[in-house]
């Protein structure tokens, strides 16, 4: 057996899959990447080469494909990827089934969590996987993330200090299994899956946004990692040991944080309490872990800073921000929401989130913004408050939407920058930090703060909007009353 599928094999049994009379149903989850497609072509050369090892008529395991069209990339090339699989799948012999988002979709329940449209297509793509896992039956589902994918996530939470207060498995990075979902290329570096598809020619397509380092992820691969690959050899080994152990650590402390019960309270709604006296006679990291595990259940979504919970962790009695209110009595500790939980927005509130597919007149809740294709760039911003701008080009489809402060921007020097700072920066005054577009590409990144409609500069990133023929302008023009 080659050494490529004995770790392929290696990593099926480390997610509990094993080979035996009774063959496990597997749904590979392959979007036409070379990861995935790697993981396609090695999982039937093994399944061929274990039946013919033990010269039997029945496989070791079951293999369906699933793949699924978000719709939120051009037409040609999601709808491209989803026919390459298919075709591939086909001539394997494998079943393939297409779960496909309805357009506009992604963009809808972006704006619903709040966590952007990368967040919102993973939540939609899972949700997916598990119904079509239901219908064919499947024991597993299996994702193709590799070594390399953990190595960036580990960089990445450590970098954006988001560690702090995750469960014990998550501080290990992505999770071998969890549930039904499982990553038996987990150990195996990308660069084996390259040998591989050289050696065997699996086909396999491109996502032309790998290679963009305005995505936070792209830019740790083509940048950070090169740089210690090269000055600091072992540092991924390093990595992931150091990983291995803060989840051995992490999931000691969650073990002692479970034995802090939190209850309901009867005196407020989505708020929950318990005994003082156990809170603080636990360690330090261990209270900081139920504050979390209180925040969760009464269902806060946001994201909680550590500073705030530190410092009700180490003894100070009353502490809000965030939406959420910590404090504390001889008898009880008690978490509890204070920030009002809104409905949906009403059509007159001052939310927005439009997806541009072609040119158009589109509303703001303070005015009109006309799409143009083609056309003299004309107009200026004028000296009240509103006024007839312009900016561009963009290139189809993008995301405007309203001013938000948990994303970042591309500076001129390749840096990134918050948008939290910008508005800082600007001044903008509590009433307009809802109306300011923002302008996205449909992965969720940010190119353009468009002020001027309101009296504020304009940030544009230039690099990443040419100016070829299917690019378009936007023209704002203020509301009449």
């Amino acid at each position: 057996m080659r050494d490529f599928s004995q770790k392929i094999a290696a990593g099926l049994e480390k997610c509990g899959i094993g080979f035996s009379s009774n063959p496990p149903s597997l749904l590979l989850a392959v979007s036409g990447g070379i990861d995935s497609m790697v993981m396609l072509y090695a999982l039937k050369e093994l399944s061929e080469k274990v039946r013919h090892d033990g010269g039997s008529e029945t496989p070791p395991f079951l293999l369906s494909v699933v793949t699924v069209n978000h719709n939120i990339r051009p037409a040609g090339e999601t709808e491209g990827d989803a026919a390459f699989v298919q075709e591939r799948c086909a001539a394997l012999g494998i079943p393939c089934s297409v779960q496909t988002v309805p357009k506009g979709k992604i963009d809808e329940l972006a704006r619903r969590r709040g966590g952007g449209i990368e967040e919102a297509a993973r939540f939609m793509r899972y949700a997916l996987l598990e119904k079509e896992a239901a219908q064919r039956g499947a024991d597993f589902v299996l994702l193709a993330h590799n070594r390399d994918d953990q190595l960036e996530t580990l960089l990445q939470r450590f970098l954006q200090g988001s560690c702090a207060g995750i469960s014990g498995q998550a501080a290990a990075g992505i999770a071998r299994k969890r549930g039904i979902f499982c990553r038996p290329l987990l150990d195996i570096p990308r660069s084996e899956i390259q040998a591989y598809a050289d050696e065997f020619s699996v086909p396999f397509r491109e996502d032309r946004t790998n290679a963009d380092p305005a995505y936070y992820r792209n830019n740790l691969r083509l940048h950070l990692v090169p740089l210690l690959n090269e000055r600091f050899p072992g540092w991924d080994t390093a990595l992931l040991s150091g990983a291995q152990k803060a989840r051995e650590t992490g999931v000691f402390i969650e073990e002692l944080a479970e034995a802090i019960v939190w209850k309901p309270t009867v005196q407020h709604q989505r708020a929950v309490q318990t005994e003082s006296e156990i809170f603080f006679a636990a360690g330090f990291p261990v209270r900081i872990r139920a504050l979390y595990a209180a925040v969760e259940k009464i269902g806060m979504q946001g994201r909680i800073p550590y500073a705030l919970l530190k410092a009700f962790a180490e003894g100070q009695k009353k502490v809000c921000g965030a939406g959420v209110e910590l404090h504390s009595t001889k008898r009880f500790v008690c978490v509890r929401e204070i920030r009002p939980r809104k409905e949906k927005p009403a059509e007159n509130q001052s939310r927005f989130f439009l997806t541009i597919q072609k040119p158009g007149i589109y509303a703001l809740p303070f005015g009109t913004i006309e799409v143009r294709a083609k056309v003299q760039k004309s107009g200026g911003c004028a000296e009240n408050k509103y006024g007839d701008v312009y900016t561009g080009p963009f290139k189809p489809p993008f995301v405007i939407r309203n001013f938000y402060t948990a994303g970042r921007i591309k500076t001129a020097d390749g840096k990134h920058k918050s948008l939290k700072k910008i508005c800082s920066e600007w001044g903008i005054v509590p009433a307009h930090r809802e109306l300011v577009p923002v302008i996205e590409s449909c992965s969720g990144v940010p190119v353009c703060i468009w002020g001027q409609p309101l009296g504020y500069p304009t940030w544009y990133v230039k690099d990443s909007c040419p100016d070829e023929d299917d690019t378009v302008l936007l023209y704002f023009r203020v509301k009449e009353n």
